[in-house]
């Protein structure tokens, strides 16, 4: 054949060597040598033919692995390198540097090899050397787990990574460590945005005029404003993990209406405010109006939030609303009694003129031996009485201008036993 190693041994004069496959998907390799007599001249050629199937089969299964690997470290999303610690300066040498630890640096393998990892990713000596100490204590074999630590990129930007390490493996002393690197920088802002708001909202709870109280699904207590701790007269450490109806603060009317509107609550239900009546630890009442809302967070466990609005000023100058309403009613009630009394009175009043004249009319016809004399008298006598009574309702119920002066006490003090009387018994002198 053409390509005989055997052939082309014998016209070069030096070994050849070839590789050849056969149908059968077997791999050989073939060694052609010059055979010399005792002059040195080519008078043959042998040929050493030795089978490499499985050897091949070996290196292309080799040969993919490699490119799975490399595909997968190019297409990685977290960086990952390989590195070893060196003598001289920059300390640090990285033989292995995926396309996303460019990304996430800002520098190549060549950068960070000339211009040294500790140099560039830690501005601040003092982590720097944190940063040496550490390494050390990963070639000891100490390796890191999802360690935080923040680089300066190449562009300035300060980045938090997540830094996990592991030894691969050892050659003439040199330690070489596997680093995966995921930027979590994104992460921790969004983290630290979350605890701003929450130390805001705790703020603004704390400071809050109202009480606000925080209740699991059980009813159980788990946080209280420092509102809720001055009406209630109860700290935080005294209630927290007790059952809202035991611990003593709600008036026992308004424990059964506070128990419905928090099942209704628990079971997502939007309820409107509502009154409750506190007890605080002085036994001192206080109108509360609660506003409960069911809250839901993700990946957090629903929770309860009470604000309670005290409306005791509210409600006691209602009541004394109410009471001056009445008050009011009662006077207009007067009033409209005292304009039909005098209505009255002055048609009585004419009705005992007429009693009066008449009685004095037979009077005059009645000789005074007559027993009927006697009687008229008394007619007229209590005809008087009740003239005078009826003149002092209408004084009473007159609406004009009242004014100052003296007078004699004694006639007043005598009109007042009259009208007295009628309503007292006789045993009072």
């Amino acid at each position: 054949c053409s390509d005989c190693p055997v052939i082309k041994a014998m016209e070069t004069g030096r070994p050849q060597m070839i590789e050849k496959s056969t149908p059968d998907g077997r791999y050989w390799f073939i060694r052609g040598y010059p055979f010399r007599d005792k002059n040195g001249d080519i008078v043959g050629g042998i040929e050493v033919t030795l089978e490499i199937t499985e050897a091949k089969r070996t290196e292309k299964t080799l040969e993919e692995r490699t490119k799975k690997l490399n595909d997968i470290l190019e297409k990685a999303a977290d960086g990952i390198c390989v590195c070893h610690n060196i003598p001289e300066e920059p300390n640090m040498k990285f033989t292995l540097w995926n396309p996303r630890m460019t990304e996430i640096t800002g520098y190549t393998i060549d950068e960070v090899n000339r211009l040294g990892w500790y140099q560039m990713m830690y501005s601040d000596p003092e982590v720097q050397k944190r940063a040496t100490e550490r390494m050390a204590k990963m070639r000891e074999g100490d390796d890191i787990h999802a360690e935080e630590w923040v680089i300066t990129a190449k562009s300035g930007e300060n980045k938090t990574l997540s830094i996990s390490t592991s030894i691969v493996r050892k050659e003439d002393g040199k330690v070489h460590v596997l680093a995966v690197m995921q930027d979590i920088t994104d992460r921790k802002q969004a983290e630290e945005a979350i605890r701003e708001n929450e130390r805001r909202y705790s703020a603004l709870v704390q400071e809050s005029p109202d009480a606000i109280i925080s209740l699991d699904k059980t009813g159980k207590l788990l946080s209280v404003n420092t509102t809720a701790e001055r009406i209630s007269g109860f700290s935080a450490k005294e209630v927290v993990g007790i059952h809202f109806a035991k611990i003593g603060v709600l008036a026992k009317r308004s424990i059964p209406k506070a128990l419905k509107e928090f099942a209704l609550v628990v079971t997502g239900i939007e309820r409107p405010p509502f009154e409750l009546t506190i007890m605080n630890k002085d036994k001192s009442y206080f109108f509360m109006e609660a506003n409960p809302r069911l809250i839901k967070q993700q990946g957090e466990k629903a929770w309860i939030q009470v604000t309670l609005r005290d409306i005791t000023e509210r409600k006691l100058a209602e009541g004394e609303k109410k009471k001056l309403e009445a008050q009011l009613q009662q006077i207009q009630k007067m009033e409209s009694m005292g304009t039909l009394a005098g209505g009255i009175a002055h048609d009585f009043n004419n009705i005992l003129g007429i009693i009066v004249g008449n009685t004095e009319l037979a009077m005059d016809d009645v000789p005074e031996w007559n027993p009927a004399r006697h009687n008229l008298e008394e007619i007229r006598t209590a005809s008087i009485r009740a003239r005078d009574v009826v003149k002092q309702i209408l004084a009473f119920s007159r609406q004009t201008p009242q004014e100052m002066k003296p007078v004699r006490i004694i006639p007043i003090i005598k009109e007042s036993l009259k009208l007295l009387r009628s309503s007292t018994p006789t045993t009072i002198e």
